[in-house]
């Protein structure tokens, strides 16, 4: 039992049992201040730093993998440039053709086909309108025609005239015969002479009025089949193709004036434009891409000055270059699209080919 324990002055207290072991392993009683644990000052206890972990080391296979994937993506990385610059792509491109202008062969107002509009294929031949002429002047026509009349009227009178003086000259020639020694004989002969002569005048007249007749019938029917011609004309498409454009058909037009322009399609092209320093010429293949497909073309012209129905707007150190392509009838209805084109030059190789492989 241990006993009190030390307290201040003027106090006591009771402390509380406590053991102590010894060396020798046995428990020992020892009195504890109560408070004791409040008077000592608290020691708080930091926490220790975590180390940091230590680096594993790479091991030579790794480092060997990681030099290798380094190798191979320089060699890929070379092998897209030399590809690249083996097939040059020309992204400014596109389908484009000639354009015929069909002329209005007289004046007049234009009335289109019912299934003619602009952008509607029409072939070689078909009607694209007709064209009527409702001004003309009949003032030629009306003044044969009263020509022709008049001289009908002289030839009748004429043969008329004609007719009379060979009864005359049968009457006379008839006493002739009938009485030769007649004393009325040499009148009767000086008067068969001038009837002869009249009659001769007439034949000639006649003949005249005749062949100027035919004349004047020949020009008023020409006049006639000029003015059936110019108050209408049909038009007509002088190729296969698209309808570009179309004149106005709410007024009357001169002729000669451009009625319609149809995009010939047999002149349907590929129109590019390609730098000035790209190595190329004329007979060189091509591959064009328009949209889902790929299709074979040549080169057929360089530095092309042809009017086409598109232009493109020209930019320097460019040259412009034309490209047919070996199918043509897959351009049809294709004018204006864009197009990619691969020149994969006369010859190409393995770079070529793994150059449309990647790009195109």
């Amino acid at each position: 039992q241990a006993g009190p324990a030390l307290a201040p002055m003027g106090q006591s207290a009771e402390l509380p049992n406590a053991t102590l072991r010894t060396t020798s392993g046995t428990f020992v009683p020892m009195p504890m201040p109560e408070d004791s644990s409040a008077q000592r000052p608290r020691v708080q206890l930091q926490p220790t730093p975590a180390l940091p972990a230590p680096r594993p080391r790479l091991g030579r296979p790794l480092l060997w993998g990681l030099a290798s994937a380094a190798g191979l993506a320089i060699a890929a990385s070379g092998l897209w440039m030399g590809a690249s610059s083996a097939v040059p792509i020309c992204e400014r491109a596109v389908v484009n053709g000639a354009l015929r202008e069909v002329d209005g062969r007289i004046a007049g107002q234009l009335r289109l086909a019912d299934t003619v509009r602009e952008g509607a294929w029409v072939r070689a031949g078909d009607q694209i309108g007709v064209l009527r002429n409702t001004e003309l002047d009949p003032f030629a026509l009306k003044a044969l025609e009263d020509r022709l009349r008049q001289n009908q009227a002289r030839v009748l009178a004429s043969e008329s005239s004609q007719r009379q003086v060979q009864a005359q000259l049968d009457q006379v020639s008839r006493r002739l015969l009938e009485d030769p020694a007649s004393p009325e004989a040499p009148a009767l002969t000086r008067l068969r002479d001038e009837f002869s002569i009249r009659l001769a005048e007439l034949a000639s007249n006649l003949d005249d009025l005749r062949a100027r007749g035919s004349d004047l019938e020949r020009d008023a029917a020409n006049e006639k089949r000029r003015l059936a011609e110019l108050s209408e004309a049909v038009v007509t498409s002088p190729v296969d193709g698209m309808v570009w454009s179309l004149a106005s058909t709410s007024e009357a037009h001169p002729a000669g004036k451009a009625l319609a322009t149809i995009l010939d399609s047999s002149s349907l092209v590929i129109d590019a434009e390609v730098p000035a320093d790209q190595r190329i010429a004329v007979g060189d293949p091509a591959q064009v891409q328009l949209g889902d497909g790929t299709y074979r073309a040549q080169v057929s012209a360089i530095d092309a000055t042809t009017r086409l129905a598109k232009s493109l707007p020209a930019s320097p150190n460019a040259r412009r270059v034309l490209l047919t392509v070996e199918n043509p009838r897959v351009l049809d209805r294709e004018l204006a699209r864009s197009a990619r084109i691969a020149f994969v030059g006369p010859q190409p190789g393995f770079m070529a080919w793994l150059g449309l492989r990647l790009r195109f």
